[in-house]
């Protein structure tokens, strides 16, 4: 399936400038996984994906840190992040 560009890229684009962490948040199956790594390839570095839905990839995350620090100069794509206990925490 070809990816169809939205206002999205440009923001999230826009966004990576600034911020060395950019969320897409949406509805399921809107294409936010899609965007990322459609957006991942636009940036021509390095990518690692993971997928919290996978077992092996959530286990992964027992440190996140330790996990993540080595992947710094990276592109890093996160899907389905809700489901790995307190990532998407509200502030009180």
């Amino acid at each position: 399936m070809d990816f169809i560009p939205r206002k999205a890229e440009s923001e999230v684009l826009r966004l990576i400038q600034y911020f060395p962490a950019v969320a897409i948040v949406g509805p399921r199956q809107v294409g936010k996984t899609s965007l990322a790594k459609h957006l991942a390839a636009k940036l021509q570095k390095p990518t690692v994906y993971f997928d919290l839905e996978d077992p092996d990839d959530r286990a992964k995350f027992a440190n996140p840190r330790l996990l993540l620090d080595p992947l710094a100069d990276r592109t890093v794509i996160l899907d389905e992040v809700q489901k790995q206990p307190g990532y998407l925490n509200e502030s009180p």
